[in-house]
């Protein structure tokens, strides 16, 4: 038997050099066949991203940093592709290749072990569990409810076994799981999206992922209804309490951080045992002033411009239109009332117009603020990197690609 030629390649065994097989044509038939992998990989590709950080992101800063997504989904687009045809010509993982390269195996493997070392706990089951709990409490989770919550993660983990133990094949009980979650997925955002989300919202997800360059600004005070976030300076020290007021039992759920010398420190909202006199006022005196607006669908917008502070009071109109009753500033000279958008001056007008338009934030673009300031905006960062880095297909799932492309052929590629 003749021994196929080699070529050197990397670290690992040579590749052994032969032909291409014919690519398939295409038609009915090659799409039907890769209906299957395509569900699969679309299923799995609706994860972490999807339903944990695309939530915190939005909630905390709205539309404006989809655009990152579309970046990092695009990137991520191109880069399985090259996947899948590197699977397809070499007949091996992307995984493999990378391994072949420098510094050598045991360095890569110790490296994505490393950046994958939380895939290997079940972190989606135990985040799943904390709306089950909501959904069984009628409020969130507090911290004398974490039995539960712990009881209901480890029985969605163990749930998660029973398809693969019992339905068969492994592969095509997986076609099954996510096609199932595709169709239920998809029909249930369809139907929230048709029926609960307003025209205005609607817009401003669309151009959000096109809206390159654009960061949100947060007021020192924004309160809509129940929810709010305060920021205050006390001693020193910059308070920052973002919680909401629940509907059932009148109770407050949230965080309060204290930033101090560069430190943070991250304590729960309903408690002030462990907040010092100064810090524990600041805290009563913003849950005394958010309280005010449960119920009564009302927003206030509280920022400073130099040595003015501007409030702006008013009705919030079909869940999102902020509709000002009162404006006032406040400065060093008489303060100022209005009663109205249109009587404010310019440049003040614009950015009311801002905060208003987009539920209390300003929309500004990142490299004119980081040129008029000399940083970057004060956001949660780590949050949104990650977010960033796990938008649309990330981390093991890329694996996917290379793998389902090996197996079924030049159709994949």
């Amino acid at each position: 038997m003749t021994t196929p030629p080699t070529v050197a390649a990397g670290a690992l065994a040579p590749w052994e050099i032969d032909n291409l097989p014919e690519p398939p044509r295409s038609g009915r038939k090659l799409w039907l066949a890769l209906i299957g992998p395509g569900v699969v990989l679309a299923g799995t590709s609706i994860g972490t991203g999807e339903w944990l950080f695309g939530p915190v992101v939005s909630a905390q800063y709205g539309a404006s940093l989809f655009w990152l997504a579309m970046i990092s989904i695009v990137l991520q687009g191109f880069a399985n592709l090259m996947f899948m045809r590197y699977a397809i010509y070499c007949g091996e993982p992307m995984n493999v290749g990378i391994l072949r390269t420098w510094p050598g195996p045991m360095a890569w493997i110790i490296f994505f072990g490393v950046l994958d070392v939380a895939s290997f706990f079940p972190y989606n089951a135990s985040n799943a569990a904390v709306p089950l709990a909501a959904a069984f409490l009628g409020r969130l989770p507090r911290p004398e409810d974490m039995l539960l919550v712990r009881g209901l993660g480890i029985a969605i983990f163990l749930l998660c076994f029973v398809p693969l133990l019992f339905g068969g094949t492994v592969y095509r009980m997986l076609e099954k799981i996510m096609a199932a979650k595709l169709v239920v997925v998809l029909g249930y955002l369809s139907i929230i999206a048709v029926t609960m989300v307003s025209a205005p919202v609607f817009w401003d997800v669309v151009t959000g992922f096109f809206s390159f360059g654009t960061v949100p600004l947060r007021p020192d005070t924004l309160i809509v209804d129940r929810h709010f976030s305060v920021r205050r300076v006390v001693d020193g020290a910059e308070v920052l309490a973002k919680g909401t007021w629940e509907r059932k039992d009148d109770s407050v759920t949230g965080e309060l951080q204290i930033i101090r010398g560069g430190t943070r420190s991250k304590f729960n909202l309903a408690n002030a045992n462990k907040l010092s006199e100064a810090e524990s006022q600041a805290r009563d005196d913003i849950l005394e002033r958010t309280k005010a607006f449960v119920g009564t669908k009302r927003f206030l917008i509280e920022f400073g411009t130099g040595t003015d502070v501007w409030i702006a009071e008013g009705d919030v109109i079909n869940n999102h239109t902020f509709e000002p009753s009162r404006i006032t500033v406040i400065g060093t000279g008489p303060s100022a009332i209005y009663s109205a958008l249109d009587q404010v001056p310019e440049p003040h007008r614009s950015r009311l117009a801002n905060h208003l338009q987009h539920e209390g934030l300003a929309y500004v673009n990142a490299f004119d603020y980081v040129s008029e300031h000399g940083r970057l905006p004060p956001l949660d960062w780590a949050m949104v990197v990650a977010f960033v880095a796990i938008a649309g297909a990330g981390g093991l799932t890329n694996t996917m690609f290379s793998n389902y492309a090996r197996d079924k052929g030049w159709g994949m590629g």
